[in-house]
């Protein structure tokens, strides 16, 4: 049994969480091969791009950097510059993990109470769009004030609550 719902983000995620600040990713930690950062660049139309390339630090780096650690099934959302960009990892991905810029953030979903493909979606209709921008400042460059404690406070509809779902599945 399902049952469709209106819940804020925070009652669907797992974790919510920012990129690195600046000062801990520069052009001299890349290396050639290691974990990917993915970038703005990477996000388009609910998808991650992996065609453009990536820059790489050392999985030391990335362990050093582990609340900035995203993986197949997170939903990346850009707070800064092109602002709006959202995407879902796939578990096809290239990568097994990735390391977000300094201007991404991102949300980590329960499955049992969410499909993230859904929610990634969802954030490229028109209401999902508006309710990510309603916080944003285009003095400067443009950003998304406070994005991770903003992003918990949106409303999503259309949420399946797969609960009894989900246990029925894993029962014993």
């Amino acid at each position: 049994m399902t049952e469709w719902q209106t819940v804020h983000i925070e009652e669907i995620a797992k974790k919510i969480a920012m990129g690195p600040f600046g000062s801990n990713i520069k052009v001299k930690t890349f290396v050639f091969t290691g974990v990917p950062i993915i970038s703005g660049q990477h996000l388009h139309n609910s998808r991650l791009d992996e065609s453009a390339g990536y820059n790489f630090i050392t999985k030391e780096h990335a362990a050093k950097l582990s609340n900035s650690n995203v993986f197949p099934g997170d939903v990346v959302f850009t707070h800064a510059g092109t602002i709006g960009q959202v995407a879902l990892i796939p578990e096809a991905a290239a990568y097994y993990r990735y390391v977000l810029s300094q201007r991404q953030f991102y949300l980590r979903v329960d499955l049992s109470k969410a499909d993230p493909a859904f929610v990634a979606r969802w954030f490229h209709s028109p209401i999902g769009k508006h309710r990510l921008l309603m916080h944003a400042s285009q003095v400067g460059v443009p950003s998304i004030s406070r994005p991770a404690s903003n992003l918990k406070t949106i409303k999503i509809e259309g949420i399946i609550y797969l609960t009894i779902w989900h246990q029925a599945l894993h029962c014993d």
